[in-house]
């Protein structure tokens, strides 16, 4: 509001915060990287569209998302470092394939939007994987459930929650 009054000029894209900004996205946020954690997607996933809701332009959204999926995505491959969980050759392969896949994906962007001259078509690509990734997950949880019957939730206690009863 300050810089409003000092006439400011936003630049395209630059968020323009209020107070109902200010009070409502940060608890948003806080609530999308909990979901985030929890669920175990990168943060990109849950925060993009919080980012077009800021009306932040398509290629920051898109880029920003992107680095927090990444730095997401090397501390869980950390942990899987440190506990010895890591074959090395499949994670070649697969951040081989994340890279190559990165660089494709980055040109083709460019491209598209150097023909179209419009950057909006990133918004529903994000659209389109949010919801690729809620029928694959979906499409493979459920049968597992129904025939296992796990959910793949276990006790935060260890042994003491395991034997714990809820009767």
């Amino acid at each position: 509001l300050r810089k409003l009054a000092m006439g400011y000029t936003y630049a395209e894209g630059d968020v323009q915060w209020d107070a109902t900004k200010v009070r409502q996205y940060p608890s948003v946020v806080a609530i999308g990287a909990i979901a985030a954690g929890l669920l175990g997607v990168g943060g990109g996933m849950i925060l993009g569209p919080i980012f077009n809701e800021l009306e932040f332009l398509p290629q920051v959204s898109s880029a920003t998302s992107t680095i927090m999926v990444f730095f997401m995505s090397s501390a869980t491959v950390g942990q899987f470092v440190v506990f010895g969980m890591l074959d090395v050759n499949y994670a070649f392969f697969y951040g081989a394939t994340g890279v190559a896949g990165a660089i494709v994906g980055t040109k083709g962007a460019k491209v598209l939007i150097d023909r179209t001259g419009r950057a909006s078509f990133l918004v529903f690509f994000l659209a389109a994987v949010l919801l690729g990734s809620g029928v694959l997950m979906a499409a493979t949880g459920v049968p597992a459930i129904l025939e296992t019957g796990f959910t793949g939730f276990r006790p935060l206690c260890g042994r003491a929650g395991a034997a714990a009863r809820f009767d």
